[in-house]
């Protein structure tokens, strides 16, 4: 008998070879077909193995601290999952209001992370009236997701506002001097104005201004989110784990959550 390895990783198969010749292995079927015999496998095998290719369970401690190793990260590369996250507020209406925003800073010393608005958008208005909000993070690779609780405050802090601004690209400042205001109705001729003027491609802000400040630094809000609670989702092969971190007045606790 000779054993060779079954699509399935718990059958063995073993094969017969048959031959009408004397000395070789004898007759094992009719017609000389081969002959197949299953092991039912042992259940400590896989058990064990499975054991043995487990990893050890993370500490809650290691996950908030690769969480906001992470978020750093997404700030550097404009490229990673976290740079663009979804932030979800409260309409005037109390109806849900959500949209994807960019990660702009993200301080693990402070607990807080960092977004930029224009001071005339509706979420403006919205966290004004309930600061408290969520902010949705997902790395598909990873198949990692974070569900942040903020409390969002406009700084006020100028030499902040000036700094941030200084490091903008010329692309994004450029969005601050767009006339209307975003999510007001326009026409098509002012949209096309606007698409070509986002694209650098025109000079046209689609017409004058729908706030009294005008200049584009003075539309540009910087908003702080301190964290309140970090619930962090791991869907990995690896086998699915949920924590949940939150913030207090003597650091960080940390639970188990089922996933």
């Amino acid at each position: 008998p000779v054993n060779r390895p079954f699509p399935f990783p718990s059958l063995v198969v073993s094969t017969v070879i048959s031959s009408s010749r004397p000395g070789i292995l004898g007759r094992a079927g009719r017609g000389g077909a081969p002959r197949y015999t299953a092991r039912m496998p042992n259940p400590t095998e896989s058990s064990g193995a499975a054991r043995n290719s487990a990893r050890a369970l993370p500490s809650p401690d290691d996950l908030l601290a690769d969480t906001w190793r992470t978020l750093v990260r997404a700030v550097a590369d404009s490229r990673h999952a976290w740079r663009w996250p979804a932030l979800a507020t409260i309409a005037a209406d109390g109806a849900p209001d959500v949209r994807t925003v960019v990660l702009r800073n993200a301080s693990e010393a402070l607990h807080r992370l960092e977004l930029h608005t224009d001071a005339r958008s509706t979420k403006v208005a919205q966290l004004a009236a309930h600061p408290q909000a969520m902010l949705l993070f997902h790395d598909a690779r990873r198949r990692l997701q974070l569900r942040v609780a903020v409390q969002v405050a406009a700084s006020a802090d100028a030499t902040r506002r000036s700094a941030a601004w200084a490091l903008l690209s010329p692309t994004a400042r450029r969005l601050y001097e767009i006339g209307p205001a975003p999510g007001r109705r326009i026409g098509e001729a002012q949209a096309e104005a606007l698409r070509a003027f986002t694209a650098g491609r025109s000079d046209d802000t689609a017409g004058p201004g729908d706030d009294e400040a005008g200049s584009a630094f003075a539309r540009f809000v910087l908003l702080d989110c301190t964290v309140a609670s970090i619930d962090r989702l791991d869907l990995s092969s690896d086998g699915q784990l949920r924590s949940r971190h939150v913030h207090e007045a003597g650091g960080w606790r940390h639970e188990w959550l089922a996933p």
